[in-house]
Parts: C-alpha cells; sequence; structure tokens
C-alpha cells in the first residue's frame, strides 16, 4: 500500500500540545493521508486537523480505486486503523526545533536572543519525541474538554467581556490561548456560547 502525506494549502505549523516552537515539536495545522493498494481496493483518504496543538481526524473517506476498481466493502472499513494512520501522517508533517544559538546580552537590557531551526524527524529521538507529544495532547485533550469543561469555559468567557475573555480562560484553565481559543470555538459549537461577530469578542 502506497501512503502519502501532505499539509493543505493554507496549513501553517503550531507546537504540539501546550508547548512552544522552543520545546521542541511542531505540526501542521491541517493535513491529508492518502492510501492507494496496488491491488485495486478502494483508496483511503483521512483528513486531519490540529488547532489547539491536538492532531484529531475530522474526515475519512473510500473510494473506488477507478472504474475497474471493486465496490467498497464494510471490511474496508473495518480495517481502517485511524489512530496508527495519525501517527504515521503526524511523523510527515511533524517539525522538531533545536536550538542553534543564543546572542550575547544587549549592554542595555541585558536581553539575548535565541535562534531556533526546524526539521523533519531524523532520528529515534525525534520520532519518539513526535510520538510521545503527540499521545499526551490527545490523551489531555480527551480527559479535559467535556460538557461540565465547557460549561465552564462559557461561564468564564461571559465574565470577562469587558477585558480580554479569552485570555481569562486560559488563564482558569492554565492552557495557552491558542487552546483557550479552542475550548471557546467548541463551547459555541455546543451551543453554550452564542455565535461571534466577525473580528468582534462577545456573542451576537
Amino acid at each position: 500500500m502506497g501512503i502519502s502525506v501532505r499539509p493543505t494549502e493554507d496549513a501553517f505549523l503550531t507546537p504540539i500540545g501546550d508547548g512552544s516552537f522552543k520545546d521542541g515539536v511542531s505540526l501542521y495545522t491541517d493535513f491529508e493521508l492518502t492510501a492507494d493498494a496496488e491491488d485495486g481496493s478502494p483508496i483511503l483518504r483521512l483528513t486531519f486537523n490540529a488547532f489547539g496543538g491536538v492532531p484529531e481526524c475530522r474526515r475519512v473517506e473510500l473510494v473506488s480505486n477507478g472504474p475497474d476498481g471493486r465496490e467498497v466493502r464494510s471490511s474496508d472499513l473495518r480495517r481502517v486503523r485511524i489512530e496508527d494512520l495519525l501517527e504515521t501522517a503526524v511523523h510527515q508533517v511533524a517539525m522538531v526545533f533545536t536550538t542553534t544559538g543564543s546572542s550575547e546580552p544587549d549592554p542595555k537590557s541585558g536581553a539575548t536572543m535565541t535562534g531556533y531551526i526546524g526539521s523533519a524527524p531524523r532520528t529515534d529521538r525525534d520520532r519518539r519525541q513526535v510520538v510521545t507529544g503527540t499521545r499526551k495532547a490527545r490523551k489531555e485533550a480527551r480527559r479535559r474538554v467535556g460538557p461540565d469543561f465547557l460549561a465552564d469555559v462559557a461561564r468564564v468567557y461571559r465574565e470577562n467581556l469587558d477585558g480580554n475573555p479569552t485570555m481569562a480562560v486560559a488563564d482558569h484553565t492554565g492552557r495557552a490561548h491558542r487552546t483557550a481559543a479552542l475550548y471557546v470555538k467548541q463551547a459555541r459549537d455546543a451551543g453554550l456560547l452564542g455565535a461571534a461577530s466577525p473580528g468582534k469578542k462577545g456573542e451576537q
């Protein structure tokens, strides 16, 4: 079976989990995996999303392999191991960042600048880091996000409309701002917050 993985056209890099680029592993926010069997079996396509640093499968497609390909069967669906394919895909779109060095302290402020360079996972250590980060981020997301949690997110958001409600959610949950923004979106999707006006905080 031939497998190909590619980021979507508008994807951008985001750190895995609640980390930052300097902590090590990042991956693209949107990516797709295609598996094409040589025996004429249906083509498998998976679409993944990693907003908030948590890679998740958002779409599964099985398509007959051309006019001469056989039909899609229930047995094809049973063979789709989404979690294994997710980890395979993440390895192809992940970037491991390492430190290249730091500048001399600024004479006035004493501040320094640190450089980083990103590359695809090359070593066994890199690959273990990618797998560990992926599994940890997904485990934490499953443990934390439920109806009660999202209701609490909605409450904190509404109580802080006069300031920065998303940052208030981040402080309350102990998560990064981008993760808090994902929680707010999930609360809206669950009907716990009203729709937001474009470019504005709050609810319509």
